[in-house]
């Protein structure tokens, strides 16, 4: 198996980001509920840029059929001039957790532990990773 030359997402820019773990609610949710990720991003570079904040789930503990080893479900293009911050928020409805049984005609969602992945792209060696899960 081939290694792509760059990863899903993979972006250059002129300055640097520091991002942080802002807040994460809490780490069991119900089928109806939405995953929330407060992260701070702060432009620590000297020209003014743009990152793209990623948010992954991984499916490592799914039984009941074969998943991807993760999935881009929510991202947000963050501008930022020299030493600004921000603060933002990306939302994962956990109904997107879902998978098609063919067997049972219906879309499932395990109850099972995941795992959400906050980075720069699919193979970001500093990506923030946060155990959850659904019951």
């Amino acid at each position: 198996s081939e290694t792509p030359a760059f990863p899903f997402g993979f972006g250059l820019s002129y300055t640097n980001f520091d991002v942080k773990m802002d807040f994460f609610k809490k780490d069991t949710f119900a089928k109806n509920d939405t995953i929330e990720v407060a992260l701070k991003i702060k432009n620590i570079g000297n020209k003014d840029g743009a990152e793209v904040i990623q948010a992954y789930i991984h499916f490592e503990n799914c039984k009941e059929t074969d998943r991807p080893v993760k999935l881009l479900k929510a991202f947000e293009k963050v501008f930022l001039k020299v030493n600004e911050d921000k603060i933002i928020s990306l939302k994962i409805p956990v109904s997107e957790l879902a998978y098609y049984d063919v067997n049972f005609k219906n879309w499932i969602i395990e109850e099972t532990g995941y795992a959400v992945e906050i980075a720069a792209s699919s193979r970001d060696k500093n990506a923030s990773i946060i155990l959850f899960s659904v019951e």
